[in-house]
């Protein structure tokens, strides 16, 4: 997904700024699911996640897990699934550069030391649900 250009506006200029920036959005998952009798069912999934807003970008991965259970065949089933149980993000943005000054009130202070912002990788919350399902046949 791309929000095509915005236009940056700020308090002192609402009608905006002359910048512009985009969002862009980009998944993809790669799964396998398999019968491990004839009425349990698994899945598996492996997930690609990049975000990009201006300057900050997010890239990761993530995995997740279901599995299946018909109780009567062509009758109710009951169903289960983890997400993110393994997932690895990693923030950045050019604004993590800046020039830093340890003491603003101090003059003949170098006010141009060159300083970095460090971000660690995180992990998403696991999610797991668990679901039921009955067939109505209308």
């Amino acid at each position: 997904m791309n929000s095509g250009e915005i236009d940056i506006r700020t308090v002192d200029q609402p009608l905006g700024t002359g910048e512009k920036y985009s969002v862009t959005d980009f998944a993809i998952g790669l799964g396998y699911g398999f019968m491990l009798t004839d009425r349990v069912s698994a899945g598996l999934v492996a997930n690609y996640i990049n975000e990009t807003i201006w300057h900050s970008s997010l890239y990761g991965f993530a995995m997740n897990f279901g599995i299946q259970y018909q109780i009567i065949e062509n009758g109710p089933t009951i169903g289960a699934s983890v997400s993110n149980f393994w997932s690895l993000f990693i923030l950045q943005w050019k604004d993590l550069y800046l020039n830093y000054d340890a003491d603003p009130k101090k003059y003949g202070d170098n006010n141009m030391l060159p300083a970095e912002y460090r971000t660690d990788s995180y992990s998403w919350p696991t999610i797991f649900r668990v679901g039921f399902a009955y067939p109505i046949k209308f």
